[in-house]
């Protein structure tokens, strides 16, 4: 999927419609500015701002199938090693950052190849090298956070999540010295097991030290582009134009970590108050005989009125003149977080109902398949 990632997004940028003017096939006056091309003719602004929409819907889409088919592969070899020893599942997240790394600097170095082989640095694919290099921060971060979150839901309550294995819980091997998590485990989210206040609130606080950890990291990739900014201001103009013909300017190495660890952070702020809030509901459940899907629903709901509110006094904050540059950068940043958070319990939701439908076929696999294609035909085209 990562690597099908790629591949859509050229070719959808690369697409042209008959309403479309043709594109230009080369920059005339080609600067770079903070790693991005920009190009003094902007008489084509408009169609490549449609080429880019196209460009960053389907490669959200396929960004997120690979995210979530990584979150399967690598939660999955996470419990196997907390099942041979629980500080093993700590050493699966820099195992998948290292993955990643490897990954993204392929990645890059096929764009940089390809961009330069003809020595001209086209619309199209100026447009895949940004959007292709914003979706490969998407996938790294979601999983790396959900692998983070898995790493101190066990640790706070000494059990797995049971995301993964709670649609077949034959896939975990059964230990002797791991019954009772096994137990657990296999009763499912709301089936009798149920996490106390201190365990909620816990995950919560793990939740909002990372929100600190993304003021952090804003900060550090702050001082890092002011830095560049202002050596590349220092550069002779001699320099300046030897530059100029280095038609594929990647960020560097320490802006990707740094952009990876900010996002990261904000997606386990994320995935760590859906868990905190999905364990509150399922105390509340058996309370008030609700049947799990309800629950789920009543959860979404109640969290995207809540995240409205936040983003809303977190939107009206940052486009305030008395706040700094980094505090904006910040906010609209967590404001990403809420997003996700909310977009996260939706398919928490959906994810049970697909899973529900498909339990009464005798195909079950091909149900789930179905319904989910049917789904995406009804989001899509708005998204």
């Amino acid at each position: 999927w990562f690597v099908l990632m790629q591949i859509l997004i050229l070719q959808v940028a690369q697409m042209k419609h008959e309403h479309e003017e043709p594109q230009p096939q080369r920059y005339d006056n080609l600067t770079v500015h903070g790693g991005n091309a920009q190009a003094a003719d902007t008489s084509h602004h408009s169609n490549e701002s449609l080429m880019c929409i196209r460009c960053k819907a389907f490669g959200g889409l396929t960004a997120h199938i690979s995210g979530f088919a990584s979150i399967h592969a690598w939660a999955h070899l996470q419990h196997e090693a907390i099942l041979v020893h629980p500080a093993l599942g700590l050493l699966v997240v820099p195992l998948a950052a290292a993955a990643f790394a490897v990954l993204i600097y392929i990645g890059g170095k096929v764009r940089k190849r390809k961009i330069e082989h003809d020595g001209e640095l086209t619309p199209d694919e100026e447009v895949w090298a940004e959007v292709a290099e914003e979706n490969e921060n998407d996938v790294a971060a979601l999983c790396l956070a959900y692998l983070i979150t898995g790493a101190v839901t066990f640790t706070v309550t000494q059990q797995l999540h049971a995301r993964l294995t709670e649609r077949d819980p034959s896939r975990v091997r059964h230990h002797d010295e791991h019954a009772e998590h096994h137990r657990r485990l296999n009763a499912g989210h709301g089936a009798g097991i149920h996490h106390t206040t201190t365990e909620i609130v816990a995950v919560c606080a793990v939740g909002f030290v990372f929100a600190v950890l993304v003021a952090v990291f804003v900060h550090i990739g702050w001082g890092i582009h002011v830095k560049k900014v202002m050596e590349e201001s220092k550069t002779p103009e001699g320099r300046k134009h030897t530059k100029e013909v280095h038609l594929y300017d990647p960020p560097s190495a320490s802006e990707r970590m740094i952009t990876v660890c900010q996002m990261s952070s904000s997606f386990t702020f994320a995935w760590c108050l859906l868990f905190a809030c999905h364990w509150f509901v399922d105390v509340k459940r058996e309370y008030f005989q609700i049947t799990d899907i309800f629950a789920r629903v009543i959860m979404a709901l109640g969290i995207s009125a809540l995240a409205f509110v936040v983003i809303y006094i977190m939107d009206k904050l940052s486009d305030s003149e008395r706040t700094a540059a980094q505090v904006d950068r910040t906010l609209r940043t967590l404001i990403t977080a809420f997003g996700v958070l909310v977009g996260f319990t939706w398919e928490h939701a959906f994810a049970a109902a697909v899973t529900d439908i498909a339990e009464h076929s005798n195909y079950h696999e091909l149900v789930k398949l179905l319904c989910s294609c049917v789904l995406v035909a009804g989001v899509f085209p708005a998204h």
